[in-house]
Formats: C-alpha cells, structure tokens, sequence
C-alpha cells in the first residue's frame, strides 16, 4: 500500500490590520489558544510579554511570535512626544500540524526586529484580503500564503545582514514621506515620528545610508518643483515659493540663489 503523507496543515483563523489612534488597554492576560503573531507596522505602542515581564516600547519591524499558552498585554497611549496616539500592525491567528513543526524546529524568539521589506508587507496584505473571501478555494489560498510568510520570517531572522537590510528599508521609508511632505511644512521630528525613531537616530541613520541630510534632500524637492513652476507655469514668483513649502519669500530667494547661481527671476528671464 502507498505510505500516506502526513497531515501538515496551516490553517488561518484570522488576519487584520489594526489600526490605533485612541487610548486603550488590553485588561487581560489570558494565555492565547492558537498560535498568534503581531507585526508593528507604523507608529508605536507598549507591550507585556508573559506574567512579570516588562513593559516595552513597540516599534515598526517589531515582529510577535507566540504560542499557544503564551501570555501579552498591550498598552495603547499617547505618545510623550507627540501626545498622539497611533499604532498600526498585522495579526494573525493560526493553528496546523505544519505550523507546529515550524515552531518546533528552533526556538523561535517571542519578540525580534526584522525589516519592513514591500515583499513582506504585500504578503500580510493580501493574507488580510484573502480572509475576508468567501469564494472556492479561498481556505487553500490563505493556507499557502500563510506557509509563505512563515518561511520569510524565517529568512529574515536567520539573515545575518538583516539589521543592514532593516536600515535601508527605514531609510526608504523616511524617504517616501519626505517626497510626500516636502512642499508642506515638514520638519526632522515629522519624519522620525513617521518610523518610530528618535530625531537624532532618524537623522544619523538617514545619512548613513542615503548620503545626505533629511533636510537636505526635503531641500531638493522644494527648488526642483520651483523650478518647474517658474519654467512652466505663470505664478508670480511669490506664489511659486508659497507653492513650493517656503515660508518666506527672503528664504526661497536666498535658497534658490544659492543653489544655482542666480535668482529666480533671473532664472524665469
């Protein structure tokens, strides 16, 4: 007779985003049943792992690994620095003989930094998409998807160059919202509160890998869409570093003499 294949199943029970941006408290701490994972995405909050563990700041690319009988509370207040609460992160719920011997294979840590890489986050996506779906087959899909993320969990908490990878993906990020924000009034403490880091942190670690200041580049943006105002459209040169995030008209004129030798009305003629 054939010799049967085991039962390995991975079976999600539930995937969210959730979303904070109000003060709430997790008033318990019983042991979760099935196996739990959280992934911090965006902005931050407090955790307690276990009985008599210590509260601790959460932060983007805090990935949650626990297993059923684990204990944690979560704690969502304003932040001290900006009297704001948001905090945005996936969860999922799931159970299965393949999830068991993926655990059981190393000790997996209860709480590890990994980078917030686009591959990783479409997957907690979609797996968050797939749940939601009543068609056929909609159980096998979420149950390789699943397979998935585990397995790139994996790999990023067995990577060696992860904490270098880490960098570049916050970085990226920090540069994503800078070209989003550059023409409002953007400034270092916006940034660094985008990804959850100090200023000086957010400043160092933006420069260390993209070779040039956070102001610096936000400076970039604003002269290069002033540029293109002046050479293709007819606002006064007033409303062109309005248009362009300045404050004041003597910074922009300065600023743009600076940069390229002339004034901007030199440059429009």
């Amino acid at each position: 007779m054939p010799t049967r294949e085991p039962d390995l199943s991975a079976e999600l029970l539930h995937a969210m985003y959730s979303r904070h941006d109000k003060p709430y408290h997790t008033n318990t701490n019983r042991p979760f049943l099935n196996y739990y994972v959280r992934l911090q995405v965006e902005g931050q909050c407090e955790a307690m792992i276990g009985e008599n563990g210590q509260w601790e700041v959460v932060n983007p690319g805090d990935l949650f690994l626990f297993r059923p009988g684990d204990k944690c509370q979560l704690s969502f207040a304003p932040n001290r620095k900006t009297n704001e609460v948001l905090s945005g992160n996936y969860y999922f719920v799931c159970r299965g003989t393949w999830l068991d011997n993926w655990w059981g294979e190393t000790e997996r840590p209860r709480k590890a930094k990994i980078a917030l890489g686009t591959k990783l986050l479409d997957l907690c996506q979609e797996l968050e998409s797939e749940m939601r779906k009543t068609k056929r087959n909609w159980r096998e899909a979420a149950e390789y998807l699943l397979r998935m993320l585990f397995i790139m969990f994996d790999r990023e908490l067995v990577d060696p160059h992860r904490d270098s990878n880490r960098e570049t993906v916050i970085a990226q990020r920090m540069k994503r919202y800078i070209e989003e924000h550059a023409l409002k009034q953007l400034n270092v403490k916006d940034v660094a509160n985008h990804v959850g880091l100090s200023e000086s942190r957010a400043s160092h670690l933006f420069t260390s890998v993209l070779h040039q200041s956070i102001i610096h580049y936000a400076m970039e943006i604003r002269l290069n869409h002033a540029c293109d105002l002046i050479k293709f459209t007819d606002y006064s040169l007033q409303q062109v570093a309005d248009l362009s995030g300045f404050n004041q008209y003597s910074y922009f004129h300065r600023t743009f003499r600076k940069k390229y030798g002339v004034t901007p009305r030199e440059f429009r003629r």
